[in-house]
């Protein structure tokens, strides 16, 4: 899964590269409607940069998330653990029992 991944990444870098190329050969203009119903020019440059940054941030939302709680999940488990080491150790039972046995033993006699 991790190749394929690494596929797409240089694919991408290789098609921004091309298209850096053919911008710095020929510089080209690209309209940009509004909603409002005016344009705008920008050059191809600037448009492809300005589509990357958008492309970055989305992939940070993205990640953010799951990222957010394993971090929470490492603080709550540093919270766990100190928690049990602040808590004295619970004593042993004892094994032999410290009350007296007030039953006479079977086959003693008593005076």
């Amino acid at each position: 899964m991790k190749v394929l991944q690494y596929i797409q990444v240089l694919l991408l870098l290789t098609l921004l590269g091309m298209i850096l190329v053919v911008q710095l050969e020929n510089p080209l203009e690209v309209r940009l409607p509004f909603i409002s119903g005016g344009k705008t020019t920008i050059s191809l440059g600037w448009f492809l940069l300005m589509t990357l940054g958008m492309g970055a941030l989305y992939t940070f939302f993205l990640m953010l998330p799951p990222y957010l709680r394993s971090l929470w999940a490492i603080r709550s488990e540093r919270v766990r653990s100190a928690e049990m080491q602040k808590q004295p150790a619970v004593p042993a039972a004892p094994l032999v029992s410290d009350a007296p046995d007030l039953a006479p033993l079977e086959g003693t006699r008593e005076p």
